[in-house]
């Protein structure tokens, strides 16, 4: 018999209920189900070919990433209620979280940013900036899904504010509109590009001027 895997994922306020078995050789399908509050929220099954028959150490290896998999899905926000768009920063400013989480999240494996765009962007009108977010070693390289990505105007005058936000697709790109004011452009101000995943975390800035 194969043993399946159950565990609790808290995130942000909520408690979630992570269950995988493998559904037998009859029924050679893994099945993932997440609870909250004792109501299931997804049901995740996925077949696997059986014939010949698999060794129970390779199924429960498939079960195990299957099941490492939903549990990054909820960490990186999938289960959030679509309607509450604030991250939780408790007491703290933006800044004070960003630099708690990146000081408790960091990785082995490098997060690359990759920005095209930044020649377009005119004050005072739209534009938009493309980014690609991969993670890897310096000799292989893979897209991030479901990145989270923050764009900071940073000027010594002004409070520091977001004015792009959006999360990747499952080739690691998103393409954000911008609206820079019209005094934006100059030798002092400059974007911040902040990126959150559970493959780690990343910031890069850029002058404008």
């Amino acid at each position: 018999m194969i043993t399946g895997f159950n565990t609790d994922v808290k995130h942000k306020t909520k408690v979630y209920h992570v269950q995988t078995e493998d559904k037998g050789r009859e029924n050679p399908k893994i099945e993932t189900l997440v609870y909250h509050g004792g109501e299931i929220l997804d049901s995740i099954k996925i077949p696997y070919d059986n014939d010949p028959p698999l060794p129970e150490k390779e199924i429960s290896k498939m079960m195990e990433g299957q099941h490492k998999k939903i549990i990054r899905n909820i960490k990186i926000g999938k289960f959030d209620d679509p309607s509450d768009d604030k991250w939780d920063l408790g007491d703290h400013s933006l800044d004070e979280a960003v630099l708690a989480y990146l000081s408790e999240n960091q990785t082995q494996e490098k997060i690359e940013i990759i920005v095209e765009g930044l020649e377009t962007l005119v004050p005072g009108g739209k534009s938009s900036l493309k980014f690609k977010i991969t993670h890897g070693t310096s000799t292989s390289s893979s897209p991030v899904e479901m990145a989270k990505i923050r764009v900071k105007l940073m000027c010594p005058k002004n409070t520091p504010r977001v004015i792009g936000k959006g999360e990747t697709n499952s080739d690691g790109i998103m393409q954000i509109p911008i609206n820079l004011p019209i005094d934006s452009i100059t030798s002092e101000c400059s974007l911040k590009i902040q990126v959150f995943s559970v493959e780690g975390t990343a910031e890069k800035q850029f002058l404008l001027a």
